[in-house]
């Protein structure tokens, strides 16, 4: 029988790339493997960029993470790198600590994965479609904030992390991808 996951997702509400680069990395993947995903999301509101805004809407992630656990997600991707890495080196291990217990205090306990590896230009810059083509052109692996999180929800799942689209990260090329081998998109 085929085992359909839930795939939660903690995304700025100005967001839309990674809900729909995320998605389109797994049906493609749904298109060679047996597994099936639905998604699910819950935003922080954020209108500006600044340091202030992106501390009020971190805090908002705590609500998102217990949302999310009342949908029982299997794993809860955390979906704006900004906030990680403005709020300091190592901040993605206790936001990923703090969200998976309000998800286990909620009855509900699903791992917690970002990008926090990913340097990116801009999380809400779309990159899926041009991915393999510029990877192609340089011959080098090409990460996007995407992939890097799909690949992180899918390891998290006890899945194998790949799908079609989505460069060698996940074109099955590396067991264990090295970050600082690739190029950002």
């Amino acid at each position: 029988m085929t085992r359909t996951y839930r795939i939660g997702q903690i995304v700025p509400s100005s967001n839309v790339t990674m809900e729909t680069e995320i998605p389109a990395l797994l049906r493609a993947r749904e298109t060679v493997l047996p597994e099936r995903f639905t998604f699910h999301s819950a935003r922080m509101r954020m209108t500006r960029v600044t340091a202030e805004e992106l501390a009020a809407m971190d805090a908002e992630s705590d609500r998102c993470a217990v949302e999310l656990s009342d949908a029982r997600v299997d794993v809860l991707g955390y979906a704006c790198l900004v906030a990680i890495m403005s709020a300091g080196p190592g901040y993605h291990r206790n936001a990923q600590q703090r969200l998976h217990g309000r998800t286990a205090d909620n009855g509900a306990p699903a791992p917690v994965v970002t990008s926090a590896v990913v340097l990116s230009a801009c999380v809400q810059m779309p990159s899926l479609d041009v991915l393999d083509e510029v990877q192609d052109a340089l011959g080098k692996p090409v990460l996007s904030a995407a992939v890097a999180t799909t690949h992180r929800m899918l390891r998290a799942l006890g899945l194998p992390a790949e799908a079609p689209r989505g460069g060698a990260l996940l074109g099955g090329a590396y067991a264990l991808a090295d970050p600082a081998e690739a190029v950002v998109a």
